[in-house]
């Protein structure tokens, strides 16, 4: 018992030592300007992100681990969980649209900027919510590799992209990062 939470701290404790270098490396690389308006974006995101998933993905942790065994109810359990995301999803939509509006109404950044920026953001947010309940069953299964894979793929890919802000400093583009890495991870849960 003991090597499997060794094996998973110091799994999840690399994977957090990335996505903090995320934020370091963005912090060095985006002018205050575009920084200020990434931290914004990201803040609409993590709003967004809360309402879609409101404790599903835990709900699925609690009632999978009595039936980790039975595929089929596992099936069910997640495509229930993705089922419930999606309408919480189309609320936190309009709520990301109506906040945004609030926030950068009369700002300095181009309607082109925060267009796209809230496009990604809402990308982002439904390929971590499919992730999130991904993960889910992951750790109903105890399955440390699984969790360090798909982490470790998602915070390197957004490490990675994070330096084209060296040649193009612009927090669309450190969110264009966040999207390949969150989509990589779905992808290699989903696999």
């Amino acid at each position: 018992m003991h090597l499997i939470l060794a094996r998973f701290l110091s799994g999840q404790g690399i994977v957090q030592i990335v996505n903090v270098s995320v934020g370091i490396v963005l912090l060095w690389l985006l002018p205050v300007e575009e920084y200020a308006f990434y931290v914004i974006v990201w803040f609409l995101l993590v709003v967004a992100s809360i309402i879609t998933n409101l404790g599903v993905s835990r709900a699925i942790t609690t009632l999978a681990a009595k039936h980790f065994e039975d595929k089929l109810y596992l099936g069910s359990l997640y495509l229930t969980g993705l089922k419930i995301n999606s309408r919480t999803y189309l609320v936190a939509v309009g709520l990301v649209i109506i906040l945004s509006i609030v926030v950068f109404f009369e700002k300095e950044w181009s309607m082109s900027s925060i267009s796209i920026s809230i496009l990604l953001l809402l990308l982002i947010c439904w390929y971590q919510n499919k992730v999130n309940l991904q993960q889910a069953l992951l750790n109903v299964h105890h399955d440390d590799k699984g969790l360090f894979a798909a982490g470790i793929i998602g915070g390197g890919l957004r490490l990675l992209a994070s330096g084209f802000c060296y040649i193009w400093p612009e927090a669309t583009v450190a969110l264009a990062g966040s999207l390949i890495g969150a989509y990589a991870s779905n992808k290699m849960l989903e696999s």
